[in-house]
């Protein structure tokens, strides 16, 4: 990779069954004064998921810099399960899962599959020789991301 991005995890957001649609919460849009820190980058594109929520989030900076918000599907969440997780198993579900990373819940995706899909983007990134990009993607896995990469 020759190229410099800055991985952003969406602000807190107030949670709706809708994964499209939900919005920050007041605690995230006060929390937006931290992009500030890359304000002072020389940055040409911003990237992001097309959920609202990390739609508000980047916004500031792309305001900043006068620049459009390219949204982009392969940016979303990873789906956990199509049924729903109990408070009691998910964090041991969640440790198995990294534990296993081709293996997923019924109607979820594999951690291996996410990545792969994140991966084929900053692929396409890299193909299109950009200088610099801010993608904003709206799970702590853009983190997991970055790092499988350097590995």
């Amino acid at each position: 990779m020759n190229n410099t991005y800055y991985f952003v995890r969406h602000a807190h957001s107030t949670y709706t069954p809708d994964e499209w649609t939900r919005p920050l919460s007041q605690k995230g849009l006060a929390s937006l004064s931290q992009l500030k820190i890359l304000e002072n980058k020389p940055i040409s594109a911003i990237y992001s998921s097309p959920y609202q929520r990390a739609i508000e989030t980047i916004e500031p900076l792309a305001l900043t810099f006068g620049l459009p918000i390219q949204l982009d599907k392969r940016l979303i969440e990873r789906k956990l399960s199509s049924q729903s997780v109990s408070d009691q198993t998910f964090e041991t579900t969640l440790k198995q899962l990294w534990q296993n990373p081709d293996s997923s819940l019924p109607g979820g995706e594999s951690n291996l599959i996410a990545q792969n899909r994140a991966l084929s983007f900053l692929q396409e990134l890299e193909e299109n020789i950009l200088r610099l990009v801010v993608k904003k993607s709206p799970t702590g896995e853009s983190t997991h991301y970055f790092f499988f990469m350097l590995k």
